[in-house]
């Protein structure tokens, strides 16, 4: 038992004829309450911790120790406090009359502003007075809470999956690097679709991945584990990890970070991970693009579609056609630095025929396909012959009612489906490795001029993550919604 100090509240006090008042304490992130010296001031609620002959209740309290639960001792009421972790709720309960509201308190406020709203709780409760504090010389306070569970706030999810209004901030345990991790303070995240599929539950997720959202972000470190010699506290960096970037703090593999220049931004920087090492794999380690490739990607105006159609270009397609849905996605493709030499609007058009023309009948040599089931066909169909074709997502569907096989051998299409979540760390650590080696240091912010850009759509607070998820399923994005964590 603690009864006044700094280490969290334990409160048992005798008050005499004063309502019975329970105070639950739970775990918060930040303290509620700083360490008080304030007058005691004239006949209050509070008053009754000196007792009626001027003792501090903390002694009177030492008579006669009330057992857990609700307790009386004749006419004696008591002031406790209780610890909840279920809950980060400050409440006010009334043994003697019906249970006052409950309001969650997560706030920082000056004393004087702490003072008003706790008076109007016990107002609430059927409690009058005035609110005072009195002052010990040990300079510890009437109420204190810590955060002895050191946690975090995180985005969560409400029963674990569901719409996007089951998105809220909370709090969570702040996770602890093991060896070969690194334990880094997120400045900023991305958002990426299989973040929606996610919360909706409908994605595969890798054994051990955590259950929050994100999978990219920047920050700088904080703390590294065992075995880590190449980071340490205070580095800036981006980086990619099997889930948890919705949070103040991320665990991740140390070699699948890297350190962030000066001249890139944090939002610029966490814009990076997923969506270039994404379509650098799909494109350049998988596909093989080389010189002169005539290139097809779909979703042309997604994170990964931005970023595939930069590499492309970098590696040195001949052609790069983009698909998109309107005109201003289309307009966005062609006018960007080292975009898309072509655009077809794959609602009003056949982009199977384009591609013909735009390569004088052959077809691609390399298609980036999120979509699936509805182009399937026209994918085929515009494959030239020892055409490749990466799928990295079914969105409109996984299965293909009465498809004819004939064209993938004649044609000698290679087919291949890529993932990366779910790719072991070494495998990612390589990825990264080769990454950094050939495309990275030719990346610059959304406002640089490099040869590879990022493209940021629309930055939210993450307190607005609703929001931002809402923006992500209506697909009216061109290039990244990011969120910063403030």
């Amino acid at each position: 038992m603690v009864p006044w100090g700094h280490s969290g509240v334990r409160l048992e006090e005798a008050v005499a004829d004063t309502p019975q008042v329970e105070v639950r304490d739970s775990p918060l992130r930040k303290t509620l309450f700083a360490p008080l010296e304030m007058r005691r001031r004239s006949d209050i609620i509070m008053s009754a911790l000196y007792g009626p002959n001027g003792r501090g209740a903390h002694e009177a309290a030492q008579d006669q120790r009330p057992s857990e639960g609700v307790t009386r001792d004749g006419n004696r009421k008591i002031w406790r406090s209780v610890e909840s972790p279920q809950t980060d709720e400050l409440d006010l309960a009334e043994l003697n009359q019906p249970k006052a509201p409950e309001p969650a308190l997560f706030f920082q406020a000056h004393v004087d502003v702490v003072i008003i709203l706790l008076t109007l709780l016990l107002t609430l409760a059927g409690i009058t007075g005035t609110l005072a504090f009195p002052t010990w010389e040990s300079q510890t306070c009437l109420l204190t809470t810590t955060n002895d569970t050191n946690d975090m706030r995180a985005v969560l999810i409400k029963d674990g999956k569901g719409p996007v209004d089951n998105l809220y901030l909370g709090e969570t345990e702040t996770p602890t690097p093991g060896p070969g991790k690194v334990l880094i303070k997120v400045k900023a995240f991305g958002l990426n679709r299989m973040d929606i599929m996610q919360r909706e539950g409908r994605y595969p997720m890798p054994p051990g991945a955590p259950s929050t959202l994100g999978v990219e972000f920047s920050g700088h470190v904080v703390q590294a584990g065992a075995g880590v010699s190449e980071w340490k506290e205070g580095d800036e960096v981006l980086g990619l990890a099997s889930g948890g970037a919705y949070a103040e703090f991320i665990v991740a593999p140390h070699r699948n970070l890297i350190k962030k220049p000066a001249d890139l931004s944090w939002i610029d920087a966490a814009s990076i991970p997923e969506v270039f090492l994404t379509a650098f794999q799909a494109l350049v380690v998988l596909a093989e693009v080389k010189k002169g490739d005539d290139v097809l990607i779909h979703a042309g105006a997604s994170g990964v579609g931005i970023a595939a159609i930069q590499l492309a270009r970098f590696y040195g397609a001949n052609t790069v056609t983009a698909t998109a849905s309107t005109k201003e996605k289309l307009d966005m493709l062609l006018s960007a630095p080292n975009g898309a030499t072509h655009a077809v609007n794959y609602k009003t058009q056949d982009f199977a025929e384009e591609v013909k023309k735009t390569t004088g009948g052959k077809g691609v040599d390399v298609i980036i396909d999120f979509v699936g089931q509805s182009h399937w066909q026209k994918n085929i169909d515009s494959l030239a012959y020892d055409g490749r074709m990466t799928m990295l997502a079914l969105m409109s569907g996984a299965e293909v009612p009465n498809f004819n096989l004939a064209p993938i051998l004649y044609k000698r299409l290679r087919i291949q489906g890529s993932t990366l979540r779910a790719r072991s760390e070494d495998y990612q650590a390589e990825l990264v490795a080769r990454f950094k080696r050939e495309a990275f240091d030719h990346i610059t912010g959304s406002s640089g001029d490099g040869r590879i850009r990022t493209y940021i759509h629309k930055v939210y607070p993450w307190t607005e993550i609703q929001a931002a998820h809402r923006e992500m399923e209506a697909n009216s994005n061109s290039g990244k919604i990011m969120a910063e964590v403030v």
